[in-house]
């Protein structure tokens, strides 16, 4: 009698065990799934804000450099302004200046290009950080 109880517990304390394996198992595919879902939605999130500012933008800015006015130049100017700062507002995150800075350049350049005609490098820091401690500010034109 003594060797069946012995094997009655140690077979509810492997129980036991299967059952605390079992729900850290659920938990981590529940973390994993939730984890899943966020980046779609991420994803589609940025997607959506891409094509928004590739259309809505491009067409803002033919507006501005179309325009016969000066008042719908400035409502157009307006609204892409307003334009970006939602977009970055909505989609800042951890690492969203190293995704803005590339954006920035590329924007900059390509504003300064068809405003001037001449080819400009805009140089930008590879962190915030550096950015932050720089004595004076990091900004050259040459």
């Amino acid at each position: 009698a003594s060797a069946l109880a012995t094997a009655e517990r140690a077979q509810q304390a492997l129980e036991g065990r299967v059952a605390d394996a079992r729900a850290q198992l659920e938990a981590v595919f529940e973390e994993r799934n939730t984890l899943a879902a966020r980046e779609a939605v991420a994803s589609e999130r940025e997607r959506t804000f891409r094509d928004l500012h590739g259309d809505v933008g491009a067409r803002l800015l033919s507006i501005i450099y179309g325009a016969a006015d000066g008042r719908s130049r400035d409502l157009a100017r307006d609204a892409l302004v307003e334009l970006r700062e939602m977009m970055c507002t909505m989609s800042a995150s951890e690492d969203a200046l190293a995704v803005a800075l590339p954006a920035w350049r590329a924007e900059i350049e390509g504003r300064l290009a068809d405003a001037s005609g001449t080819r400009v490098c805009v140089m930008l820091a590879a962190s915030y950080e550096t950015v932050a401690r720089a004595d004076p500010p990091i900004v050259a034109v040459g």
